[in-house]
């Protein structure tokens, strides 16, 4: 696991890979983390050096595994470190599926709701019975820019429930 470095297994294939299984078998059962297996002394030259490299990189490939490689203090707050991180991005995911959501809530919105336009001038109407009528939902009304400025600075008071909509875009 990539927070907090447990080992959950190997896959390796070739002349050595049974020496590799051993050790990874082994700090497995033993409950090791990765930063674990990077601190251990290998000797080199050998295919558990190896072992040792990959372990190592992945310990310190990010600020966390520095600090836990700086002893027990370091250890104790890599692991206060990696905790508040771990409650962070679940926090900003819930804060995003949130935001998508209301974003789609307020698109529906848009599309389900519409503007009587004059088809010539461009400008809205409020009767069905004008000669050149143009239908348009406010999504599609907020892709044509001037239109959009027209209708949000408009004090017409049929304008303000899509004023009212456009206000609250996510």
């Amino acid at each position: 696991s990539k927070i907090h470095g447990k080992i959950l297994g190997l896959t390796a294939c070739g002349p050595s890979a049974a020496e590799l299984a051993n050790e990874v078998g082994l700090a497995i059962s033993a409950g090791l983390t990765v930063r674990d297996v990077a601190r251990a002394i290998h000797s080199y030259p050998s295919h558990g050096y190896l072992l040792h490299r990959i372990a190592l990189s992945m310990a310190l490939g990010d600020e966390m595994g520095l600090l836990s490689a700086c002893g027990h203090l370091g250890k104790s707050i890599a692991f206060v470190g990696r905790m508040f991180l771990t409650i962070y991005s679940g926090a900003r995911n819930i804060l995003k599926r949130r935001h998508n959501h209301d974003l789609l809530q307020w698109k529906k919105e848009g599309a389900e709701s519409s503007l009587l336009l004059d088809a010539n001038t461009r400008l809205p109407v409020n009767k069905l019975n004008h000669e050149a009528v143009e239908i348009l939902s406010f999504h599609d009304a907020t892709k044509n820019q001037n239109l959009c400025e027209i209708l949000q600075t408009s004090n017409d008071p049929l304008l303000s429930k899509f004023q009212d909509w456009k206000r609250r875009e996510p």
